[in-house]
């Protein structure tokens, strides 16, 4: 029995990062790698339960250091329970998605997130 492929995207966002137009970039690559693309405006799927079933852990953190400047990567993966997560944050506008490098790095870190 083969198991459904499914990506969930969900846009948000701050004002000027263009969250519609940047998804909209990956949505057809996605389809074209065999995934049943579900795609939300509102974190309401967050808090649908079966549909996070398996897929969130709740780490409670009282020390992270939020209230001062932290250094983070621009992209960087790791496992999250059965899971795993890919981020990239490479700019603020869709342009920047468009370039074939960073476009590469960003279709290969969907695909291993999705293994």
């Amino acid at each position: 029995m083969t198991r459904e492929r499914r990506a969930l995207i969900v846009r948000g966002g701050w004002d000027g990062h263009q969250p519609v137009a940047a998804t909209d970039l990956f949505i057809p690559y996605l389809a074209e790698q065999g995934f049943a693309v579900r795609v939300e405006d509102s974190p309401a799927p967050y808090a649908d339960a079966g549909l996070m079933a398996g897929a969130t852990t709740t780490a409670v953190r009282p020390w992270a250091p939020w209230n001062r400047p932290v250094t983070t990567p621009a992209v960087w993966t790791r496992q999250w329970g059965s899971g795993r997560v890919f981020v990239a944050t490479p700019g603020h506008q869709v342009a920047v998605l468009r370039d074939p490098n960073v476009r590469t790095i960003i279709e290969r870190g969907l695909l291993w997130a999705a293994r």
